[in-house]
């Protein structure tokens, strides 16, 4: 089964954790939830409990360049496929040239897997910064940096934070693992 590109238009919100993607963006002003999501495999759970069905095997994610610092990176768009990520990363076309970094559902690098793409390039001293939906926030065990994302800074759904964290890195015995709320990669 393949799923199509999704174009996403982001729109202010009071949002919990029930946005509507693979992935939410926040800011200190607004919550930037996902609109145009049609793929029901992808809708996260309520908002105040996880959601237990598994996304497609591999997804894709392209991710803008943060109006500012302090604000999360927009979703510009979205692809999964139950064959391959190289077939879920056709989905976004020709913008998803640039990784920077892949998250596994399990330890060890293995599992269903999401890449994230950069639409403005590889990660810089800012990088990306986004929220995982209710079903990565709880699934996530692994992540591998490519390009110049190297470094990773991760807070956890009771919010303890890491600092910068060297890539790759497998974090399945640790207090993040199946516990991640926020995500900053960068170089």
């Amino acid at each position: 089964m393949r799923y199509k590109k999704k174009t996403i238009t982001s729109t202010s919100t009071t949002g919990a954790r029930g946005e509507k993607s693979l992935f939410s963006t926040k800011s200190a002003a607004a919550v930037l939830a996902a609109s145009l999501i049609t793929a029901p495999v992808l809708l996260s759970g309520t908002a105040n409990a996880a959601s237990d069905t598994t996304p497609p095997r591999h997804c894709a994610v392209l991710l803008g360049k943060s109006a500012s610092p302090t604000q999360a990176s927009p979703v510009l768009g979205e692809s999964c496929s139950e064959t391959s990520a190289t077939e879920a990363a056709a989905g976004l076309g020709p913008a998803a040239q640039t990784v920077l970094m892949t998250w596994y559902a399990d330890a060890g690098y293995k599992g269903t897997s999401a890449a994230i793409y950069g639409d403005y390039g590889t990660c810089d001293a800012a990088g990306y910064t986004f929220y995982p939906n209710d079903w990565w926030a709880t699934n996530m065990s692994s992540i591998r940096g490519d390009q110049h994302c190297d470094k990773v800074a991760l807070t956890s759904l009771v919010g303890f934070e890491t600092g910068g964290v060297s890539l790759p890195w497998s974090f399945g015995a640790t207090r993040w693992n199946d516990s991640v709320h926020r995500v900053h990669v960068y170089y």
